[in-house]
């Protein structure tokens, strides 16, 4: 049932993507060709580059790329040593880098991607989940197991 469940989401998510627009969060910008619509961006970096805004410790080694949404970035990380138990998904927010939550819901790292307003996770165990970005806490939708063999393996989801 929480296959088909997820897949009949996956479906209209997918289809109203179609009609509303989104946030522009493609990899090298809307058409993916490194260039970007934006206004006021700088021809020339300063010789010290640009200004630092924030940074954020204790994140640990990372297991995948960020998924960046208007106002929130979504990780994995090893936050306390090695071990399963010390890895989660993380949640920070983009203006401060104030860490908003960790979370271990599904598998302990993996990947995230940003898509139509959610979050497709996918973790090393196999696990998949479509997760409402929230900045409180790891809310997962809908939910399921691939079972591909025994060892761990790490793919990014394609939406």
């Amino acid at each position: 049932m929480k296959k088909i469940s997820f897949m009949i989401i996956l479906f209209f998510s997918l289809t109203i993507s179609l009609v509303f627009s989104q946030i522009d969060s493609q990899w090298r910008g809307p058409n993916r060709d490194g260039i970007y619509p934006e206004k006021n961006l700088l021809k020339k970096w300063p010789a010290e580059g640009p200004k630092l805004l924030w940074s954020v410790n204790g994140l640990g080694e990372g297991y995948s790329s960020a998924a960046v949404t208007s106002d929130r970035i979504y990780l994995t990380g090893m936050t306390g040593g090695a071990g399963h138990k010390s890895r989660g998904w993380h949640c920070l927010d983009w203006k401060t880098g104030k860490v908003q939550f960790s979370a271990r819901e599904i598998g302990n790292k993996g990947n995230i991607i940003f898509a139509d307003g959610m979050l497709y996770c996918y973790s090393e165990r196999g696990d998949v989940a479509l997760v409402k970005p929230n900045p409180q806490k790891f809310e997962v939708v809908s939910s399921f197991k691939l079972k591909l063999g025994t060892g761990e393996h790490w793919a990014h989801p394609v939406i």
